[in-house]
Formats: structure tokens, sequence, C-alpha cells
């Protein structure tokens, strides 16, 4: 691959968030070098980190002629970071993609035609495990899909933040695409509501499947469910999308994967009816609005 021209911008911003864990930037840094584009792309890192340990990585593809920058954002604001890198993006399109995934070596090219069709929407896509046997691995994305596929028929779906494309515009706001009172599970709620405020309607797409690579420990796993049990309080019927998540489970078929999904649901069910019976008024991180109470189809996500 050869350097763009310093004077022709770039169509296409990947950022990466990344909290500089090397095994995984390596993997998805060098999956980068394999692209044979059809847009021409620039590649922003962004994390809380300096560039340390990824210095040698970042120099390579440089070498190679990938246009790449890495950007500092101090703090422990993942949405602050996303917003840092949106708005250092030269792009016309920004794909946001986390540091555990990686890019098939053929993406661009189903990438292209989409974009090429999608003035005013936003993409995303989902995710798929590349080794079936790290149980939480699959389980994990296994419960990401479900909540997407649960939201496919709402009037605004929502989309994974670490996998979507969206296009480059000037923002209405201080906070785009990304509210900073966000951190965990209830961005992507937010990140749907901000969108259509601007205009911009979300679709997916099966060409966008990206391999994930999360690193679950059980701790970690069912860690999530119950930070995703504190999220805005929702009430909508289970039998609006039972037959989606029957569906999903009979296309899984492993039985423990499934079995982990559920109990997935059951705490976060658990954790949300602890928080909403509580007395105390705890610091929320999520947003709270009508959007927010109809995504969510599936009392479990």
């Amino acid at each position: 691959m050869t350097p763009a021209p310093a004077n022709n911008l770039p169509e296409l911003s990947f950022v990466v968030s990344s909290q500089g864990v090397r095994i995984h930037l390596e993997r998805i840094l060098n999956s980068f070098l394999d692209l044979n584009p059809a847009l021409r792309f620039e590649v922003l890192v962004g994390s809380p980190h300096p560039l340390k340990s990824a210095s040698d990585l970042v120099e390579n593809l440089l070498v190679q002629g990938v246009d790449i920058s890495w950007v500092q954002v101090p703090g422990k604001n993942l949405s602050l970071l996303r917003n840092s890198l949106f708005k250092n993006a030269r792009g016309r399109w920004v794909y946001f993609v986390d540091e555990d995934c990686a890019l098939p070596t053929d993406f661009i090219w189903r990438l292209a035609p989409i974009l090429k069709s999608g003035e005013g929407k936003a993409f995303g896509g989902f995710y798929h495990s590349p080794n079936s046997r790290k149980l939480f691995q699959r389980a994990y994305n296994s419960m990401a899909n479900l909540w997407l596929k649960v939201h496919l028929d709402s009037q605004q779906p929502v989309v994974l933040a670490g996998n979507m494309v969206i296009p480059k515009i000037e923002p209405q706001t201080p906070e785009f695409p990304f509210s900073l009172a966000q951190h965990f599970g209830g961005e992507e709620v937010a990140l749907s509501e901000i969108l259509k405020r601007h205009g911009i309607s979300i679709r997916h797409s099966s060409q966008l499947s990206m391999p994930h690579h999360c690193s679950h420990t059980p701790m970690r796993f069912f860690s999530r469910a119950l930070l995703h049990g504190r999220s805005a309080y929702r009430s909508t019927s289970l039998n609006q999308s039972m037959g989606v998540v029957v569906k999903h489970f009979v296309q899984e078929k492993n039985i423990l994967v499934n079995a982990l999904v559920i109990s997935y649901l059951v705490i976060v069910r658990l954790a949300r009816a602890q928080a909403k019976m509580s007395a105390s008024k705890e610091e929320s991180v999520y947003v709270s609005s009508e959007l927010s109470q109809s995504l969510d189809s599936f009392p479990g996500l």
C-alpha cells in the first residue's frame, strides 16, 4: 500500500479504542496491513495510556505506508476517548472498532458498497467468535448479538459501539456521538438517541460481521451482567421478542453457551430489581428516556 498524498483526505477513518493491551493491538493493527482497500483509509488509535510498548507496531504500519496516528486521551471515560477520536478523524465516514477485534482481509470490499448507498445512515454489524473453544467469549458475543436482534425492528435500532460506522458530521452538541455521562451498557442506548437527534438512522448489515476476541473470565462475564442490570429501567412485553430469542438459541445450538446467556439475563434482571428497590440514590451512568424504554423489547437486556 502506498501512502496517500498529503492533500488527499481519506474517505474512511478507522478509530480503535485501546487500553494498550499488546496482544490485542498487535492483532488488529496487523489486520490493517492485509486490507486491499477499495476506499482510502486512515487509522487512529486512541488510548488513555502513552504509546510505549506499541510504538514498534505503529512504526511498522507507517513503514508499510498505512496512514496511522496515536491519540492519547487521559482518564477512564471511554465515551470521551471515542468522541476525541471522532473529532480527530479526517474521513467522510468513521468506523468505530475496539482493540480486541480484527478486520477480515476483504472487509473494505464488503464495506465500500454499503457506504456508497448510505447517506444519512449509520451501519452496525454483529460479532462472531473466531475461537469457538473459548466458552465465555462465545457466550458474550452471543449475548451482544441477541441484544441487537431484539432491537432490529425498533423504530431506531441500536448498534455495538465496537462495530459500527457513522458519517463524519459537525455535531450540534458538544457530546457526539457518545454521551459523556455513559460509561458501560447505557452508552449504546444513548448513542442511538443522539444519532436520531442528528437525523441519522441506523441499519444493520451481515456484511459487517466482525471477529471479536474478547477475553472474558467467568468473573468478568458476570460482573458485566451486574453492570448491565443497573441500566435504565424498561417496561415492555416479553412476548414482543420471544420468537427472536428462541430462534437465536436454536441457531446457537451450544447448550453451555445458551445456559451462560440465560444466566447473564437472570443476573441482569436480579440486579435491576435490586437497584429499583434500593432507597439509596447511587450515581447513575445510564440514559433514561422514552427511547431507552421502548428499545428494550426483551426484559433481560
